[in-house]
C-alpha cells in the first residue's frame, strides 16, 4: 500500500471516529454511513491480501516458467548435438532417404550434414508424435 493510500485510510478512521462521537438523533444517517465506510474499509484491507498473495503466486509461476524455458533451451541443445552425433554415423540410409526429396530435390549431392541432422530430428520427432497418440 502507497503512503497516500495509507493516508488517505486514516483520514477515513479519524472522519469515522468524528461521526460516531455525534450521537444525536439526527446522526443516524452519519452512523450508517460511518458503518458502510468500515465495512468498505475492511473489504479492501481484505482485497489487498488477495492481491498480495496473487503477487506472490505469480511470481512462483513466472520462476517456474523460467526453469522451464532454461530447462527445454537446454534439451534443445542436446538433441542438435545428439542429431549431429548421430548423422555423422552415417545413418543417412535409414532415416533420411526418405526426406532427401523434401531437402535436396532428390539430388544426393546436395545433402550434407546439416541436412542430415534435420531429416534425423524430423525422423524422431515423428516417431515420438506416433508414439504419443
Amino acid at each position: 500500500m502507497t503512503k497516500e493510500e495509507k493516508e488517505a485510510i486514516n483520514n477515513i478512521k479519524v472522519f469515522i471516529r468524528s461521526i460516531r462521537s455525534d450521537l444525536t438523533e439526527e446522526s443516524e444517517d452519519n452512523q450508517k454511513l460511518a458503518n458502510d465506510i468500515e465495512t468498505l474499509l475492511s473489504m479492501l484491507k481484505e482485497k489487498e491480501a488477495e492481491i498480495e498473495k496473487l503477487k506472490k503466486d505469480f511470481k512462483i509461476v513466472d520462476e517456474e516458467c523460467s526453469r522451464l524455458e532454461r530447462k527445454e533451451a537446454k534439451q534443445d541443445k542436446i538433441i542438435e548435438v545428439m542429431t549431429l552425433f548421430m548423422s555423422n554415423l552415417d545413418i543417412d540410409e535409414e532415416i533420411c532417404k526418405h526426406q532427401v526429396q523434401a531437402f535436396c530435390d532428390n539430388k544426393p549431392e546436395g545433402v550434407t550434414l546439416d541436412v542430415c541432422a534435420k531429416c534425423i530430428k524430423q525422423y524422431f520427432e515423428k516417431q515420438a508424435k506416433e508414439k504419443g497418440e
